[in-house]
């Protein structure tokens, strides 16, 4: 398996997805921490989400057209988020939070 970045070069880590999707049996995406709103698009949605919908979708078509086949991706989504407080400087990341769960993850 390998574990590969949100989108094809997401944070400069550009490779070869199609020679590594040929030679590993699953690509983990990890569709995490990507509330990064200071980001250039399409990242910064401002959503404060972990894993924004529009973000998630456009890195999964980006990978498929970058030669992965669909069938050999895992979307790795947070079990966790973030408590916001809004100030008048702002807002704030005041704490995160862990979901609790027998489970902690799984292939659909």
């Amino acid at each position: 398996s390998f574990d590969a970045a949100a989108r094809p070069c997401y944070e400069h880590r550009c490779y070869n997805y199609s020679a590594i999707a040929a030679a590993v049996d699953w690509m983990f995406v990890m569709d995490y921490d990507l509330n990064d709103y200071d980001d250039p698009p399409p990242d910064n949605d401002h959503s404060r989400a972990n894993a924004p919908l529009p973000a998630v979708e456009a890195g999964l078509k980006q990978l498929i057209a970058a030669g992965v086949p669909p069938e050999k991706i895992v979307c790795g989504l947070p079990w966790y988020g973030y408590v916001y407080l809004l100030t008048k400087k702002g807002i704030v990341l005041v704490s995160g939070f862990a979901v609790r769960s027998l489970h902690s993850s799984f292939i659909i």
